[in-house]
């Protein structure tokens, strides 16, 4: 799993960057939002954790471009006053994962995994359901019906 740390600190970006790669993750860290939005980097990670204790509007247009580039990166992000108007912000800008500041490094990681499984998971009912509505649309397409048994108990009913 590779993930890009973009935070202007470069303690917590050192010790993040060092704490990640000992724990088994492929990562990268950058200090800026110029840095974090080289698409190349963004097609090829899958966590981008975003420091936004910094100007609110300019980390929501970087989110927005991070989901234009790659719109299956798992967006994590680390504030330090959660208000609830901030955290609709960025839920309404496809922030999967927030992460209140301070955190211990145990905390961190058990937050991240988390965020990884819930992502997958809601990945995996997203693709089924697609794949689901297809094979339904095919079907009626065809005059066929995939559930013929639900029709019989209605009328019965």
């Amino acid at each position: 799993m590779s993930i890009i740390i973009s935070d202007s600190d470069p303690l917590i970006r050192e010790n993040l960057t060092e704490f990640l790669s000992n724990s088994g993750y492929e990562v990268t860290s950058v200090q800026s939002s110029q840095q974090l939005l080289d698409a190349q980097l963004l097609q090829s990670v899958e966590v981008v954790l975003l420091d936004c204790s910094k100007d609110e509007n300019e980390v929501l247009k970087t989110i927005q471009k991070i989901n234009k580039l790659n719109s299956s990166v798992i967006v994590m992000v680390m504030l330090i006053e959660p208000t609830i108007k901030r955290l609709f912000k960025l839920l309404d800008n496809n922030v999967f994962y927030i992460l209140v500041k301070p955190l211990t490094l145990n905390d961190f990681i058990e937050n991240l995994e988390r965020a990884i499984v819930r992502y997958q998971e809601n990945f995996e009912f997203k693709i089924f359901q697609k794949n689901k509505n297809l094979i339904l649309d095919v079907l009626a397409e065809k005059g066929l019906d995939l559930f013929p048994h639900q029709k019989i108990l209605e009328t019965t009913s």
